[in-house]
């Protein structure tokens, strides 16, 4: 498929918006990828410089650089939503073509089983003529199939051709009506490949010459006194065009070098700025523009080769980049100006205007939080003005926080529910009277757990004591079961583990609780290597028995300890 020829580097941000919405309502393949990419790095320039702008105009106005927040723009989301629908949509369309290249690969495998069905079996020269060049005909019309079939399938179609006229033995007028035929195909694809030489369309002119070559590949053989004449013209057509690809890199090449002689003395005239003082307004202003200038030109200069393209973008936004930083400086050294105090407090109202119907409760108060911050940090206006700024500043906090005080309102509710939820949970367990099956009572018992890990959050000055009395509630459930004592604790750590997860910072403390029985289970470990070393030494002692019997205890009781703890941890690490 062809390329279309398309400016995007002279598109506005508009135009590029229109383009790609364009590409969502009627995709095109020929739109390739490059295409895409180029409009994005466009857009991305214009955003970038769209930032820029308004960072110059924010610090103009007596801003800080670390201050400054540029505002959401819907054409932005717009491009950017696009961009990704088109790119998906290529992705079908090159889904399609693949599949359609395998079911022209199936027709073609086909085509071939009948020529060979033909070569074998047909008896009647007529019928197998017209029967083999109707397969023929079909042949040409199949779309293209996967590259890595091309050669297998061209190489088996020119054999069963080459076998059809030595088989059956074809009259020579009809072959040489046949061979004439293919003569003028052959001439045609000639003529076209000659015609690519004028066109100035580069993309172009590759996919239709690859085009040529391939169709060429199907078509049947020439009269031999022809055959090397017009391979050799399509021979030559195709060489030239190469040479002329290799032109065109060279080219590029060039032109890529006198980019990069551009944008080497954009960076040399950056650099000069990198020194400039002045304690004056209407200096730094016109340095400013000229400095911008300098970032359009850069914008303009067109791309260098990918080599140098990161280092010299580095260099020269380094030298804007430490210009524009003593700019910065030299107007925060200005901010007591009254004028600047009233813009300040002007764009501070209008970023808490901003702020005051977002759902963000916990990041927009820490946002007001600063504001309020900075609004005491700003020096003093005229009363006037100082009232009725206030007044507009206080009025966008008012609404925010109105808001979010309603919307915990009824949360608290819901927590309050929670709470006493819980707390009936814990008087049914409290009025549990386990019966004689131990198993059942067993499940009983987790089933109170599962419920009280089901319930949601509670109020957080009631969460420790509540945590505590259920804890003491199933605990002592737990130990009036008749299990073992490892399998106690296990059930009771399991329940810890599960709070843990539920809670804040699950994975912190989940880590904290692994070091710490990691910890107690190697001084264990090392407790009962020690013991059982010692145990030797009691042999011949006077109280030996007694001794050696005592040790024995602490090694079993450790042991146990010691299983317990593994247990714990298998528990946190399948957490």
């Amino acid at each position: 498929e062809l390329v279309e020829q398309i400016d995007v580097a002279s598109m506005g941000k508009a135009e590029l918006i229109i383009f790609v919405d364009g590409l969502i309502e009627n995709p095109k393949l020929n739109i390739i990828k490059s295409h895409l990419n180029e409009a994005k790095d466009k857009f991305d320039a214009i955003v970038l410089e769209e930032k820029k702008a308004a960072l110059a105009k924010w610090i103009e106005g007596g801003g800080v650089e670390d201050d400054f927040k540029p505002e959401k723009n819907p054409d932005n989301s717009k491009f950017f939503s696009g961009y990704k629908k088109v790119n998906k949509l290529r992705r079908d369309i090159l889904h399609a073509r693949s599949k359609e290249k395998d079911d022209n690969l199936k027709l073609k495998k086909d085509l071939l089983a009948r020529m060979k069905d033909i070569i074998q079996n047909e008896n009647d020269i007529p019928k197998a003529f017209n029967e083999f060049h109707n397969i023929q005909d079909k042949w040409r019309e199949v779309g293209p199939v996967p590259g890595s079939e091309v050669k297998d399938l061209w190489m088996t179609y020119k054999l069963y051709v080459d076998k059809f006229y030595d088989l059956i033995k074809i009259n020579r007028e009809l072959q040489k009506l046949d061979q004439n035929k293919n003569l003028e195909i052959k001439a045609n694809f000639c003529e076209q490949m000659e015609d690519l030489l004028a066109e100035k369309d580069f993309h172009r002119v590759m996919m239709r010459s690859r085009s040529l070559q391939n169709r060429w590949r199907s078509v049947g053989p020439v009269p031999r006194a022809k055959n090397d004449e017009i391979w050799t013209r399509f021979k030559t057509a195709i060489e030239r065009l190469n040479e002329r690809q290799e032109k065109h890199k060279e080219e590029l090449k060039e032109r890529y070098a006198k980019n990069l002689i551009k944008k080497t003395e954009l960076c040399e005239k950056a650099e000069a700025y990198k020194s400039f003082e002045s304690a004056k307004h209407s200096d730094w202003q016109s340095k400013i523009k000229e400095v911008v200038d300098l970032q359009n030109k850069w914008n303009k200069a067109g791309p260098v080769e990918k080599e140098y393209n990161e280092d010299i973008w580095k260099r020269f936004r380094s030298a804007c980049s430490e210009f524009f930083k003593k700019k910065n400086e030299f107007y925060q050294s200005r901010k007591q100006d009254l004028k600047a105090n009233i813009q300040l407090k002007t764009e501070l109202c209008i970023q808490a205007e901003a702020l005051q119907e977002s759902d963000d409760w916990r990041e927009t108060s820490t946002e007001f939080k600063k504001l309020q911050d900075k609004w005491k940090e700003s020096g003093r206006i005229p009363d006037k003005q100082s009232k009725e700024l206030w007044a507009r500043f206080k009025k966008a906090g008012d609404v925010f926080f109105t808001r979010k005080s309603e919307h915990y309102a009824g949360f608290e509710k819901e927590q309050e529910a929670n709470l006493k939820l819980k707390n009936e949970l814990i008087d049914k367990i409290d009025k549990f009277s386990p019966g004689d099956d131990a198993k059942e009572n067993l499940n009983q018992l987790k089933q109170f757990q599962r419920e009280w890990m089901d319930i949601g959050f509670i109020p957080i000055k009631a969460k420790n004591a509540v945590q505590k009395k259920f804890r003491t509630a199933i605990d002592k459930q737990f130990n009036a079961l008749n299990i073992d004592e490892v399998q106690k604790e296990k059930i009771k750590f399991s329940q810890k583990v599960d709070s843990l997860k539920a809670g804040s910072d699950s994975s912190h403390k989940i880590k904290s609780e692994k070091f710490h029985i990691s910890k107690k289970l190697k001084s264990l470990e090392g407790e009962v290597n020690q013991l059982e070393n010692n145990i030797g030494f009691f042999s011949h002692s006077k109280n030996a028995q007694d001794m050696k019997k005592s040790f024995e205890e602490k090694i079993e009781k450790a042991k146990e300890e010691i299983d317990i703890l593994k247990e714990k941890l298998k528990l946190l690490k399948q957490a």
